[in-house]
């Protein structure tokens, strides 16, 4: 596993829990450039100040193995919560929860201390911390230690109020969520070129300066880095005012240029401006929509409720907003590439454009095949593989004889899956890789458990009757501990006759397959596969958009092949896992949010009996 995997893993997992778009501020080439700046300098102690979910601090923990870190922030609830999803070693971390402002470095190390401070806290109109530190900290740091700043950008050009705004764009915009305002400072650099970066690059440049402090940065890196202990003699003629002369600040503000071509949007956007400052993002959507009615001529309308859309997390609006923005002459400049980023980051899952051949693709992302998961899982292939008409079958991950049995049965195989920092396979990349790679009318994600019957002719029937669907479907659980001939029919028969008699019907909450066709989901979470909620979520987005979800329990027959649950990472078994104990299961529940209904197969609009003859449940648990 790669060292900021883990990083990567919460990074993806706050990005789909919390709906934001960018998390651009924490890229893998940032993590990495921390990462390789804490090993190469192997520090036995790290002070970080802000820490906020804990992002960097999982960095040092994976590069300096050795060093003990001291965390200092006003409150540490945003860490506990994640911690209790993405397990932390507490052993190494000594929480400081105090005003920076008042805290007394010095006690902190030792003199013989081999020291890493990072700073991670932004200057505020009413307390200047980056001063402080340079202040009360850094001259006390042992000899040869070394002072980190993050959120600092460098750019090579000089910068001034005549190409402030061109380089902000090029060079800082890319790094950071658009969406949001931001106060962006700049100051030059006695070595050539500027910095930007929040309020505090102006002293913490003002002192590097003073001082001649040769930084350590790259174009990879959002950090600069600087060692001391015994800093130069400040320089008696560095003249503050002309340095103070070429700072400089500007306003970002993903609104402007919006509301030209009416007096009426002139008077308006200020006031709409005014709410997007205050976090009403809501409040100001209102007002543009009863704009745009008012008056149609305004320029950039759509792009502003766009913009609004998905910073409250509507990003399938947002979408439809900047599509009639791009109908408009003269679009908003930069409708086209948040349109672009919204597709990439929540529609990923999109049926492509062209007729697709008849047949059925089944997936499946097996366990190692050892011991009785071996037996399991080869009878699953093989009662797959009797199927008639024949499916596809693609089996994904590369466990322990999962690329044998591919080479053994004739199966498709993907092994590059991504998993989380904990190696379970994710589930999003899973249905994305097997849209990537099936050119079929029907897909269906399949438990490498499952021992299927009459899935085929479910899936014809109803794409006879619908465009799109869902099929579902309850499982008998059912013991099986020899491998089983499904070549001949006759033992196809009497096994589902025998699991059918001894075999326990599973509750209906429990779904282990998914026939459906292609682009039924636009985006989906990172879900934990083989944890809670990722199946209830699967059915509750489909009921939620009024798409048609089929149970086909009487009709299609799936039986699971009772097992363990020693793969669990955490250890806590079968309860864990589905209780919510597991740290995996936990993220599952987050990302799942809160399903008020279609929880279990029963919640399908449409019943398949076993005639195959699909209708409308006379009852189900939806409104309307």
């Amino acid at each position: 596993m790669q060292p900021d995997d883990s990083f990567r893993c919460l990074r993806d997992f706050l990005t789909a829990a919390e709906r934001r778009l960018y998390f651009r501020n924490q890229t893998s080439a940032s993590v990495q450039a921390l990462h390789d700046l804490a090993h190469a300098f192997r520090p036995t102690l790290i002070v970080e100040l802000g820490t906020h979910f804990g992002l960097s601090l999982r960095v040092w923990l994976a590069a300096a193995p050795q060093a003990a870190v001291k965390a200092v922030d006003l409150n540490f609830d945003a860490l506990r919560r994640s911690a209790e999803m993405f397990p932390l070693d507490w052993s190494r971390i000594e929480t400081i929860q105090t005003d920076i402002l008042k805290l007394d470095f010095t006690t902190l190390w030792k003199n013989e201390d081999r020291v890493l401070l990072f700073v991670d806290a932004h200057d505020t109109p009413e307390a200047s911390i980056m001063e402080h530190v340079l202040r009360k900290a850094v001259p006390h740091l042992p000899e040869g230690s070394l002072v980190a700043v993050d959120d600092v950008w460098y750019s090579p050009e000089n910068v001034g109020k005549e190409n402030a705004q061109a380089i902000f764009r090029a060079r800082v915009l890319p790094e950071i969520d658009e969406l949001q305002l931001f106060d962006a400072h700049y100051a030059p650099y006695h070595g050539g070129g500027t910095f930007w970066g929040f309020p505090e690059v102006v002293p913490l440049l003002r002192c590097v300066n003073r001082h001649g402090t040769v930084l350590q940065f790259t174009s990879a890196a959002k950090h600069v880095a600087f060692y001391t202990g015994q800093l130069p003699l400040a320089d008696d003629e560095f003249d503050e005012k002309q340095f103070a002369a070429r700072c400089g600040a500007l306003h970002y503000q993903p609104l402007t240029g919006t509301g030209g071509g009416s007096r009426l949007a002139g008077k308006v956007i200020p006031a709409i401006m005014k709410l997007y400052v205050q976090g009403e993002a809501d409040a100001a959507l209102d007002i543009l929509t009863d704009l745009r009615a008012k008056a149609p001529e305004s320029t950039g309308i759509a792009y502003a409720a766009a913009v609004a859309l998905a910073c409250t997390g509507e990003f399938a609006h947002a979408d439809r907003a900047l599509q009639l923005e791009m109908t408009d002459p003269a679009p908003h400049p930069n409708a086209a590439r948040l349109l672009k980023d919204i597709r990439e980051t929540f529609f990923r899952h999109r049926a492509p454009a062209g007729p697709r051949r008849p047949g059925v693709t089944l997936f499946a992302v097996p366990k190692a095949f050892r011991g009785l998961e071996k037996i399991i899982q080869r009878n699953a292939v093989r009662s797959w593989l009797r199927l008639e008409p024949k499916p596809e079958v693609i089996l994904m991950g590369d466990d322990c004889g999962t690329a044998e049995i591919c080479e053994e049965f004739g199966l498709r195989h993907v092994p590059d899956i991504r998993r989380n920092d904990l190696g379970t396979p994710l589930l999003d990349d899973i249905f994305l890789k097997a849209r990537e790679s099936a050119d079929t009318e029907v897909l269906c994600y399949i438990n490498a458990d499952i021992i299927l019957f009459d899935i085929m002719e479910a899936a014809a029937r109803a794409l006879k009757k619908f465009d799109t669907f869902l099929l579902v479907g309850q499982r008998l659980d059912y013991d099986v501990t020899s491998e089983q001939d499904f070549s001949h029919p006759d033992h196809a028969a009497t096994f589902m006759k025998e699991a059918l008699e001894n075999g326990i019907m599973h509750t209906p909450t429990g779904m282990d397959y998914f026939a459906f066709t292609p682009g039924l989901w636009e985006n989906i979470p990172p879900f934990a596969l083989g944890r809670t909620a990722w199946d209830t979520w699967l059915l509750h987005d489909n009921l939620q958009a009024r798409r048609p979800v089929i149970d086909c329990s009487g009709f299609v027959t799936a039986i699971h092949q009772n097992h363990g649950y020693a793969h669990i990472a955490s250890g806590l078994g079968v309860a864990g896992c589905y209780e919510g104990r597991d740290p995996e299961a936990k993220r599952n529940k987050l990302l799942a949010g809160d399903i008020i209904y279609g929880n279990s197969v029963r919640s399908a609009r449409f019943l398949m009996h076993k005639t195959g003859y699909i209708t409308r449940r006379v009852t189900y648990n939806l409104p309307g």
